[in-house]
């Protein structure tokens, strides 16, 4: 191929990805919350799995700019998937504290998926303050050991003094167990 033919062919993608860059925002613009949502959430065959990641992580962040709650459970639901885990945690954060309640909810989940527990407690450290209470829930509430071992990491990471004495009492618990199996002296 020449460099001329090459330049423009490399032109010509970069027009398109503004122009889906540009649809995109003007469906933030009009507030169309549900387009962002079905585009951030559907997969499709017409364009290639990069562009379609691209075009998918665009509009995930679009919500989280928008920070309309009505996008909180979508977000929540991409956590699970790997390639657009970290747009969603950043769009959930952009939302703030209203995410908040959706997430605890989404751990509670009899089957809850690792994946998502795992980013949902990750995306709430990153809301410090205002996620301390709700990783102290996630302790007393949550059965999950794996989720709950989470929450204690997340939990001893925020410097705030209402998370010493229920990580005492998680501790005081652990060594409690251990003691009633015969693996502590």
């Amino acid at each position: 191929m020449s460099s001329v033919a090459h330049s423009s062919a490399h032109y010509g993608r970069r027009e398109r990805k503004d122009m889906n860059i540009t649809k995109l925002s003007m469906l933030r613009d009009k507030n169309d919350i549900d387009g962002l949502i079905k585009t951030a959430t559907s997969y499709t065959a017409f364009f290639s799995r990069k562009k379609t990641l691209f075009i998918r992580r665009q509009a995930i962040k679009l919500l989280g700019e928008t920070k309309d709650h009505k996008g909180i459970n979508s977000l929540i639901t991409l956590l699970q998937y790997s390639d657009l885990s970290e747009e969603a945690a950043n769009a959930l954060v952009s939302i703030g504290s209203a995410s908040i309640k959706p997430m605890i909810a989404a751990l509670k989940v009899k089957d809850c998926n690792p994946s998502i527990g795992r980013n949902v407690i990750g995306t709430l450290a990153r809301l410090k303050d205002s996620a301390v209470e709700p990783l102290i829930a996630i302790l007393k509430e949550v059965e999950m050991p794996y989720f709950r071992r989470l929450a204690v990491e997340a939990l001893s990471e925020i410097n705030d003094p209402k998370t010493i004495k229920p990580l005492i009492s998680v501790l005081n618990e652990e060594i409690e167990d251990k003691k009633s199996y015969g693996e502590a002296d």
